[in-house]
This record gives C-alpha cells, structure tokens and sequence, in this order.
C-alpha cells in the first residue's frame, strides 16, 4: 500500500505525540494530552490573579470612600 503525505504527516504527528507523553508523563500509551494539564494550570492561575486583582481593587475603593487611608508621612496638610 502506497502511502501519500497526509499518511506520513499524521503517522509523525502520532509519533511525536507519544513521545512527548513518554517523556512527560512517562507511559508512551497514555491517551491523555500532556499540555492539557499545563492549560488548565495556566488559566486556573489567571482566574485567581484575576480575582485577588479584583479584590483589592474593591477594598482600595472601599476603604479610599472610608477614610481608612492612612496620611503620608511628611506631608503636611
């Protein structure tokens, strides 16, 4: 059976696949994708960043409203 190049490139895309996951995971059977796990490492640190940012900025307006603000030292009023 002759193969054409769209078979080449996906027998080397499989083959590239397997050995990352053998070499990230260490089984070159495992089904999952390796980056995957990075991914969503990746976006649950964003969503936390996000919500401590958010957090603070809402505290900053709150306690600005508030007068819980202390003086700058030095300043004279």
């Amino acid at each position: 059976m002759v193969q054409t190049q769209k078979d080449h490139v996906e027998a080397y895309s499989f083959l590239i696949g397997r050995m990352t996951s053998a070499l990230v995971l260490g089984d070159a059977a495992h089904l999952d994708v390796p980056a995957r796990r990075a991914w969503v490492g990746l976006l649950v640190g964003l969503v936390l960043g996000l919500l401590i940012a958010v957090g603070f900025f809402v505290y900053g307006l709150i306690a600005h409203h508030t007068g819980g603000a202390a003086p700058a030292v030095g300043r004279r009023a």
